[in-house]
């Protein structure tokens, strides 16, 4: 599955009070930005709409699936994987900086 940014028009209410028909008509699209698990068709998504999943587990069990009708989306960002793996660091006694898995280095001390 792709994780993609789906941008699109919502259906919205003005509030809950009486308002003119003037009121009505003013103002602009509500723009809604969603992130998550695409899903295809074939993958359980729905036809004619582009469903986004919050989250996934291993044995493919999925959770908040929203189906967001295409001709609402403006523009669908699909993003591709750029890993820049965080390591946990911590200082020792002496002051250097040392991670998980990764020798001390023996240049100078490291700060913080």
């Amino acid at each position: 599955m792709q994780i993609s940014i789906v941008i699109w028009r919502d259906a919205h209410s003005l509030g809950d009070d009486w308002i003119t028909a003037e009121d009505a008509s003013a103002g602009g699209d509500y723009l809604v930005c969603t992130a998550g698990w695409r899903l295809d068709t074939d993958s359980g998504g729905k036809a004619g709409h582009i469903s986004i999943v919050r989250s996934l587990t291993e044995d493919e069990y999925l959770d908040s699936v929203l189906h967001i009708p295409e001709q609402m989306v403006l523009r669908q960002i699909d993003l591709h994987e750029v890993t820049h793996e965080t390591i946990p660091l911590k200082r020792d006694e002496t002051g250097r900086i040392s991670a998980h898995g990764v020798p001390p280095s023996s240049g100078a001390k490291g700060t913080a």
